[in-house]
């Protein structure tokens, strides 16, 4: 992930850097220090993020909260509980179809999308429930196309679009043959995790009158899942050209507010290059810079070399 990046653009600045987890590295505690200015890290963000700000990020609902209260378009959202099912039905009633997600989840664990009948939303709800030790959100669902965008130092924007995982038809085999023969192809390749299905895929194909046995006809695009997650073998597109202007303004803006030097903003739109109708839908104070410095389409840029830029004020090579 991003600690690697930050490692070897540490080594190019030739600043010292010092392991501080003696237990796990997954825990990520690093010093980089250069001259006589030093950082603590953590899971790549540097000590320069809040606590609060981190609070704020971690939790899907207080995001929502906050986006919604700092005025940028948010989709209706509701926390279930059991107590509160009663209420879950008429907020699914009211929006047709929700996604149900954990409130504290990650990586696009626990999510269900296309959730439209109350037996679905019982399914849903107790899947989430399952997968974490956390509260379970319904969200309005919003078709269009998901978008990260990533803000380091409080001015610059990069961009990737995240394209569910698909397999593509050839006349002859299943679904679950055409992903396992994908997954095969994806072995070495750098960048892309094997598709995985999930309750969520499964769910997804019947609400298409499809399932895993289903034979695609030639050419055809099957997506798997409305979840654009890489861990979900999802693919990657840079798109930071074509972020437009007032939506760059948007999360710069954000971050500033927020006082952190590394954001994640995950955002819904048919198109980020128009500043046409598009929601925000989370936050992360620990975004992976991997996705922007190995997309699988478009340039790839090295958020971490403008990371240690800005922090230790020395001059940018490329990003």
């Amino acid at each position: 992930m991003h600690f690697l990046s930050l490692r070897e653009e540490s080594v190019i600045i030739t600043a010292q850097i010092h392991k501080l987890d003696t237990v796990q590295i997954t825990y990520g505690l690093w010093e980089i220090r250069k001259d006589v200015v030093s950082y603590l890290f953590q899971n790549g963000v540097p000590n320069t993020t809040g606590s609060a700000t981190r609070r704020i990020c971690a939790d899907k609902h207080v995001s929502n909260t906050f986006l919604e209260f700092v005025g940028l378009p948010v989709l209706p959202i509701m926390e279930c509980t059991d107590d509160t099912f009663g209420e879950s039905i008429a907020f699914l009633q009211k929006h047709t179809c929700v996604v149900v997600k954990p409130a504290n989840g990650s990586k696009g664990e626990g999510i269900t999308t296309n959730v439209s009948t109350e037996s679905e939303l019982r399914s849903a709800y107790a899947f989430a429930k399952d997968s974490k030790e956390t509260a379970v959100l319904l969200q309005k669902q919003f078709f269009a196309s998901d978008y990260r965008l990533l803000v380091i130092g409080k001015k610059k924007v990069f961009g990737i679009k995240r394209i569910p995982p698909f397999v593509s038809g050839d006349g002859v085999h299943t679904i679950q043959e055409l992903v396992e023969r994908e997954n095969a192809r994806r072995t070495n390749h750098k960048g892309l995790n094997p598709i995985a299905v999930s309750e969520d895929s499964i769910h997804f194909l019947h609400t298409q009158q499809k399932n895993m046995q289903t034979v695609l006809e030639d050419g055809i695009r099957q997506p798997l899942s409305c979840i654009a997650n890489m861990s979900q073998g999802g693919i990657t597109e840079d798109v930071t050209e074509f972020v437009h202007n007032d939506i760059k303004k948007q999360v710069i803006q954000l971050a500033q507010r927020l006082d952190t030097d590394v954001l994640g903003i995950d955002i819904l739109s048919n198109d980020i290059a128009q500043n046409k109708e598009y929601y925000y839908l989370e936050l992360n104070s620990a975004p992976g810079f991997f996705l922007h410095e190995h997309p699988i389409k478009g340039n790839a840029h090295y958020p971490a070399e403008y990371l240690l830029s800005y922090l230790f004020d020395f001059p940018l090579i490329s990003v």
